[in-house]
């Protein structure tokens, strides 16, 4: 009786998981891949427009998750030069934005929106620092 038990319970689970790796993605590649490309673009012309001295922008890191079939959290890193060639500075910023999945009248395009894009860390690594001499104190007028 214990085999016919064992038995049974190892053919249910071989039939789930068959069926849950056969199944259809709640969001297909092809739609992380486009909100993925959508978001590197974003990213870079937000950089541009809010750092207009920034050069050297590179997308480190970028990827999503389905979160359930109408949301998605894409995660990304990304880092970019400022300042000019005596002192510059490397900034690396990581972050998390939130999409949710909007309604179209055509049913055969999906359209996302992103809700809420979060940065969480944001690292400064300066590439030639400032020179400070302790014997001179600093000037303070009041």
């Amino acid at each position: 009786m214990k085999k016919v038990i064992s038995l049974v319970v190892f053919v249910i689970l071989l039939t789930w998981t068959w069926n849950l790796i056969h199944s259809d993605p709640a969001v297909t590649f092809e739609t992380h891949s486009i909100i993925q490309q959508k978001l590197a673009e974003i990213i870079q012309a937000s950089v541009q427009k809010h750092r207009p001295n920034a050069k050297d922008f590179n997308l480190v890191r970028l990827w999503t998750e389905t979160l359930t079939p109408e949301k998605i959290s894409a995660h990304f890193t990304y880092q970019f030069k400022e300042g000019n060639a005596e002192k510059a500075s490397q900034e690396t910023i990581s972050g998390e934005a939130f999409l949710k999945k909007t309604t179209t009248e055509d049913q055969a395009q999906e359209n996302w929106k992103v809700e809420k894009v979060q940065t969480s860390s944001n690292q400064i690594v300066f590439q030639e620092g400032d020179s400070i001499d302790s014997a001179t104190p600093a000037s303070t007028e009041e």
